[in-house]
């Protein structure tokens, strides 16, 4: 009736192990969070700038909230806790067109996740719903709005969802006490948790919505649905069943792709390609191509690469960021074919040859230089990929 769905943190163990464990004793955590809070309030200004514009944001959509301005009840339960936990935070850049900046939470640092279920995997396969895709007259994608932070956490796990904030990330700010009143990327237990809610909703009200049920199940991964149908008739009807199922239970549709149709700025960078299971989809024109991106060479840390200095458009570009000849290693060359993403087999043939390039390389360490011959052969090789990804 309230069109909410809420979760609380399943705990495997004892919130006193972290006492014991992790916490050298204390009751709370507060000192390792205040650690990670002064590193982030000595960034650039401009990476502050941008967290505190996405920190406004998920204020906006009543995510957080200051621990002084939550209603009594919910402040007497914390305060009365034994233990209180609060999340280390950092920020990172990612690809994502709406959010190039978010905050992310680090509940490992702080043991949490280490006394919370994982759960099974429970992901669709992403390999069957790409065939899948590819097989339909009238294909569709959606994106669910902010999944995990749809779902409101229960006043039980409240005191372990805290977190310290200066206003504006100034280190001279006073301290403030702030709380997550959602779900959040990071905790262990989220992903898991989204994925079971949206599909016990469109169970629920299958009577209700029976097309909704099938995409939710078997052809959406996390929060990204691609589906099709015979018809456009049909597939916008199955999208509305899917939106105002969700919508029941609090997750709101973010953006939707039909093919035919040039897609919302929202969902593509160039205005022309929609991401689908890594995949670049042209949906005017229904063609799917690679999506690797362009080659860097960087080393990746925390999970991304710094960007290239400058665009890599042709060859030329591309020579002028290869790597010397003694830094071509066995292990840069696995790194490089592990990164070509093509779960579905597009460029295959291509790959047989890189496979067999890759064979010579056995027997040697992973960071022992290669032949000046098989340089040749791998810089030919990793070349031609730019190519490959115009078809």
């Amino acid at each position: 009736e309230n069109k909410e769905t809420w979760v609380d943190l399943p705990f495997m163990k004892h919130p006193e192990c972290l006492i014991k464990n992790f916490w050298n004793g204390d009751t709370t955590n507060i000192k390792m969070a205040r650690k990670v809070l002064s590193t982030q309030c000595r960034l650039s200004s401009q990476k502050k700038e941008g967290i505190c514009k996405f920190m406004g944001e998920v204020q906006k959509r009543d995510f957080i909230s200051p621990l002084s301005e939550m209603p009594q009840a919910w402040r007497e339960s914390i305060e009365e806790s034994e233990i209180k936990h609060f999340y280390p935070w950092r920020s990172v850049e990612s690809e994502s067109i709406s959010t190039p900046t978010r905050v992310v939470v680090d509940p490992s640092m702080s043991g949490l996740n280490q006394i919370l279920p994982k759960g099974e995997n429970n992901l669709n396969v992403l390999l069957e719903m790409l065939c899948n895709f590819r097989t339909h007259r009238h294909s569709f994608t959606y994106d669910i709005s902010k999944m995990y932070n749809s779902m409101k956490m229960k006043l039980s796990s409240l005191p372990y969802q805290l977190f310290l904030w200066k206003p504006k990330l100034e280190s001279e700010a006073e301290e403030e006490q702030w709380l997550w009143k959602v779900a959040i990327y990071g905790n262990i237990v989220s992903g898991n948790q989204s994925t079971a809610a949206i599909r016990k909703a469109v169970k629920e009200l299958k009577d209700d919505f029976p097309l909704a049920y099938d995409v939710v199940y078997f052809h959406t991964y996390v929060d990204d649905g691609f589906d099709g149908c015979e018809t456009d008739e049909m597939a916008r009807i199955v999208v509305q069943q899917v939106t105002d199922a969700l919508d029941l239970v609090g997750f709101k549709m973010k953006v939707v792709t039909h093919s035919g149709e040039i897609p919302k700025e929202s969902a593509s960078k160039d205005g022309q390609h929609v991401n689908v299971g890594g995949y670049k989809w042209d949906s005017k024109n229904d063609t799917l191509k690679l999506g690797l991106g362009e080659i860097n060479f960087n080393k990746k840390h925390r999970g991304s690469k710094k960007p290239n200095k400058f665009p890599i458009n042709d060859k030329k570009d591309l020579e002028l960021i290869w790597p010397s000849e003694d830094k071509w290693t066995r292990r840069v060359c696995f790194s490089k074919h592990a990164e070509q993403w093509d779960i579905i087999g597009l460029s295959e043939p291509k790959r047989v040859h890189q496979k067999l390039l890759l064979k010579l390389l056995n027997g040697l360490d992973w960071d022992e230089p290669i032949k000046q011959e098989l340089v040749e052969k791998f810089n030919q090789c990793f070349s031609s990929w730019m190519e490959l990804q115009q078809v």
